[in-house]
Formats: structure tokens, C-alpha cells, sequence
């Protein structure tokens, strides 16, 4: 075992870097397509699901720990958050497609100021 720890380190590392870049682009994917107005709100919700997910997450592997070898647990896991990630991606390929940014105003910014001038 240990002489896998170092590999095992560099990936937990490599993984949290990689949800916390997750974790960015969805803010900012949000932020440009959410009106202003709601923006507060639908933060508040996204939110709560990844806490609310978190939270389910670690009980059901809490349950299982005793009952299940780890390495299944760990592959269960693995392969949970992969199908999450793929289909995350095929529903959010229209939000990445019309990316555009103006000065740092969201495109709903923009459509409402539009909307608000006579």
C-alpha cells in the first residue's frame, strides 16, 4: 500500500483541482445565463442540490462501508461521478456554444437593459 500513496496523492490533488474548476465554470455558465433578477435564487438552489448530494452521497457510502469491499465503493463511486460528468456535459453543450461575454454584463444583462430602453 504504500508504495501506491504517492500515485494515490497526485490523483485526490488532480481530482480536487478538477472540481474546483468544475465548480467555476458552472458559476460563470450560471451567471451568464441567469437574469439578474433571479440570479440570487437559482445560486441558492445550486447550492443547496451540491450540499443535498454531498450529504446522500456520504450517507449511502456510510451504509454500504461495512457491508461492501472499499474497491467496489470506490469504482461505485468513480463510476457514479463519470456518468454524472458525461451527462452533465450533454446538457449544458447549447450553455458552452453561446458563450459570450461583453464587458463582463451577462447576456441576460443585456436583453433586459435592451427590453428596458425605449
Amino acid at each position: 500500500m504504500a508504495q501506491w500513496f504517492p500515485l494515490v496523492l497526485a490523483l485526490v490533488f488532480a481530482a480536487h483541482c478538477a472540481g474546483g474548476t468544475n465548480w467555476i465554470l458552472s458559476n460563470f455558465a450560471l451567471q451568464g445565463g441567469v437574469p439578474d433578477r433571479l440570479r440570487g435564487r437559482v445560486f441558492a438552489a445550486d447550492l443547496m442540490l451540491a450540499t443535498l448530494t454531498i450529504s446522500l452521497s456520504q450517507l449511502v457510502v456510510a451504509a454500504l462501508v461495512d457491508h461492501v469491499d472499499e474497491r467496489v465503493l470506490l469504482a461505485g463511486c468513480g463510476a457514479v461521478t463519470l456518468i454524472y460528468a458525461v451527462g452533465w456535459s450533454l446538457a449544458t453543450r447549447g450553455l458552452r456554444r453561446g458563450t459570450e461575454v461583453d464587458q463582463g454584463a451577462s447576456p441576460a444583462s443585456r436583453r433586459l437593459a435592451a427590453e428596458e430602453t425605449p
